[in-house]
């Protein structure tokens, strides 16, 4: 009885055991449809990521803008445009929490910003490290006065203007590529005492606001801030 009873178990495991072949082309299976997805999966995850940094770093910047007009210009939208960048750098240092500023001239400290002295930020570093929208050499006006970041790494320039003031955030920290317009550097612009996003109305010029995948205009990309702002797949697209 008993041996009956083991020559059955036997039979039973042998009919529902996989075979050797069997168990190679499942894994070659698993395989082949990892390769179809991982790399979807992979963008999808930066794109979740990089809209949460753009979100996290327009908010913070949007916020700390407010908070100026109200407390420190008394609600005179136009003083923004009289109050110069290195002062308005040192509004933007007390309404952001830890934030640290180099301004022209400073020695500032080099584990944190990429160069000791911040004379000229937009030819000597700007120029050489960030690119367009499409990867072309960019151009770096309004993009090299007085810099700041922020607790989390969140790099951004403020500059002058003509006579509005830009702010260009590098959302990932200016050590983390990609370094490019529109995908982690973008531009925007303080119009009426509210920061907003190049592209939108009111910003910039018709030549600024340019944000396009086949460009190699110097300046493309800058216009792409408010897309990113507006519409929730573009992360999902950058070129």
């Amino acid at each position: 009885m008993i041996n009956i009873l083991n020559k059955n178990i036997i039979n039973l495991t042998k009919k529902h055991a996989f075979t050797l072949a069997e168990i190679l082309i499942t894994l070659g299976i698993i395989g082949v449809v990892a390769a179809i997805t991982m790399p979807t999966l992979i963008k999808n995850y930066k794109a979740i990521v990089l809209r949460s940094q753009f979100n996290k770093a327009y908010t913070s910047f949007a916020q700390a803008t407010q908070m100026i007009l109200t407390q420190e210009f008394d609600n005179n939208p136009n003083l923004f445009e009289e109050t110069n960048a290195s002062d308005l750098l040192n509004y933007y240092q007390k309404h952001m929490r830890k934030a640290v500023k180099c301004d022209r001239g400073d020695i500032c400290p080099t584990n944190i910003f990429p160069r000791a002295y911040n004379v000229s930020l937009g030819s000597t570093f700007v120029a050489k490290n960030y690119k367009t929208y499409t990867g072309y050499e960019m151009d770096i006006g309004c993009i090299s006065d007085s810099s700041i970041v922020l607790q989390d790494n969140t790099f951004a320039i403020i500059d002058n203007g003509f006579p509005k003031k830009y702010i260009t955030i590098d959302i990932n920290g200016w050590r983390k590529a990609p370094n490019k317009l529109g995908h982690d550097f973008f531009m925007f612009q303080i119009v009426d005492g509210a920061l907003k996003p190049m592209g939108s109305k009111g910003t910039g010029t018709a030549r600024w606001n340019v944000c396009s995948k086949t460009s190699d205009s110097s300046v493309n990309g800058r216009g792409c801030t408010a897309k990113a702002l507006s519409d929730k797949d573009y992360f999902k697209n950058l070129p």
